[in-house]
């Protein structure tokens, strides 16, 4: 059975919101000293996901930073002037909130391309005329209209729009029996701004959101390969440590417990 959160360390994260936690630790891990909620939300990536609002965008990115925080994955201080600045603490987490959101991107250009070129298809054959004659005279069937069918983002399943006008949620998230979306930039968007209907982009703009989504898949792939560096660079630094003598060894625990339980 299809589930729509992934669970990284002893924490669940929705699948909507990976990709948008994987931007915010891609950001972070390419600077040492940190980043505060402004400058995160100032990129045109998080301005773009978020309808260019940028009260909107900076209140989402400090609720992710907020999340981030409270699951141990990043921590928070102050600079000189008093500033709050996130730095990843978790690399480990880090490291699999980037790959986890690298697939989940993969798979929405996946299914966007795979309903291109079903498009593609589709438009070729409607081209080739049926002339075989149909049999009028035999007994008239009555054929039933198959159902509107969507991805509903919230349990990842197939299900029928039901009666009633349709919701603008059901209309982004069309798909076929298959799960594959009628109109992939529309379901790609939503998906971007939270599945909110406020955010209404024009097919140009779509088209823009779908480039940038490519390149922050690629840029998401190459902060993997730098987190791992950075893992393993920790890793050899803590085996030179095993050379200290039995009391350096307990002031550094110490000092351990002590910013443990400042934090």
């Amino acid at each position: 059975m299809a589930t729509n959160n992934t669970k990284i360390g002893k924490w669940l994260y929705s699948n909507t919101d990976i990709p948008m936690y994987a931007n915010v630790l891609r950001f972070l891990s390419d600077r040492k000293s940190g980043a505060s909620f402004v400058t995160i939300a100032g990129q045109p990536e998080f301005m773009t996901a978020y309808g260019n609002d940028i009260v909107r965008t900076q209140g989402k990115v400090k609720t992710l930073l907020s999340n981030l925080r409270f699951r141990g994955v990043v921590s928070e201080s102050q600079d000189t002037n008093k500033i709050v600045m996130y730095k990843i603490m978790n690399k480990d987490d880090a490291l699999t909130l980037i790959a986890e959101g690298g697939k989940i991107v993969d798979k929405m250009v996946q299914r966007a391309t795979d309903v291109a070129n079903l498009e593609i298809v589709s438009v070729g054959n409607s081209k080739q005329t049926n002339t075989k004659k149909v049999n009028t005279m035999g007994t008239k069937t009555v054929s039933k209209k198959a159902p509107r069918l969507f991805l509903n983002p919230e349990t990842n399943a197939v299900e029928a729009f039901g009666v009633g006008r349709p919701s603008k949620v059901k209309l982004a998230y069309e798909c076929n029996a298959d799960g594959s979306y009628i109109n992939p930039q529309a379901a790609l968007a939503f998906a971007q701004a939270g599945n909110k209907s406020e955010d209404k982009l024009t097919k140009a703009e779509l088209l823009d959101l779908l480039r940038k989504v490519r390149s922050e898949r690629d840029e998401a792939l190459a902060a993997v390969e730098v987190l791992k560096a950075a893992v393993m660079d920790t890793a050899d630094r803590d085996s030179d440590d095993l050379d200290l003598d039995a009391e350096e060894v307990d002031a550094d625990s110490d000092n351990e417990i002590e910013f443990s339980d400042a934090d």
